[in-house]
């Protein structure tokens, strides 16, 4: 069974990255969030602490907003103990409400 995001586009080839991944690493994840949500950053912080905690780390890069200023883009690097986890924080993070995208 092909691996799809969510416009359809198979991604079935980016499985075999999961599997020359060494665990634990850090993945940064890109984080775009509606702007007028105050509270994103904490609460997506808070996401990851309930998968895997203490594990984001600082971010080196500051917010970027979308040029209208709709969206807010966030990298944020997580110390990942595992495949699993990695889905999990791509899938959380993606069923909150003001998040469009997790890259």
């Amino acid at each position: 069974m092909a691996l799809l995001t969510q416009d359809g586009n198979d991604i079935s080839a980016l499985e075999g990255l999961h599997h020359a991944m060494k665990f634990p690493c850090v993945v940064v994840f890109r984080v775009i969030a509606d702007a007028s949500f105050k509270d994103a950053l904490k609460l997506i912080t808070a996401a990851i602490d309930e998968i895997s905690e203490n594990s984001v780390l600082p971010m080196t890069q500051p917010p970027v907003a979308s040029r209208k200023g709709n969206y807010i883009s966030y990298k944020i690097p997580v110390k990942v103990a595992s495949k699993q986890d990695m889905d999990r924080i791509y899938e959380d993070l993606g069923e909150l409400p003001f998040v469009r995208h997790v890259l």
